[in-house]
């Protein structure tokens, strides 16, 4: 991404039900939250996958896929740039 930045998607660990994050990080600095992708989920899934999709100079577009549900349950999401 530009700038060096990182998309990092945040959730639960080992199968615990609970909200994922997704944070702006850059090396050196701290992660900063930039959307709750909420949780837990009625079908027991958690977000496992992040992938840029595009980039305008006041958002992100990503696709989540996610574990549990049939075929990843993939869903773009646009999220504000801080």
């Amino acid at each position: 991404m530009k700038g060096g930045l990182f998309l990092v998607l945040s959730g639960p660990e080992k199968r615990e039900p609970g909200k994922a994050e997704v944070f702006l990080w850059k090396p050196g600095s701290g992660p900063i939250p930039i959307h709750d992708l909420g949780g837990p989920r009625p079908d027991k899934g958690q977000p496992e996958a992040l992938l840029l999709l595009g980039e305008t100079d006041t958002a992100y577009a990503v696709l989540v896929i996610s574990d549990g549900p049939e075929n990843g349950d993939p869903t773009v999401v646009e999220i504000k740039k801080p």
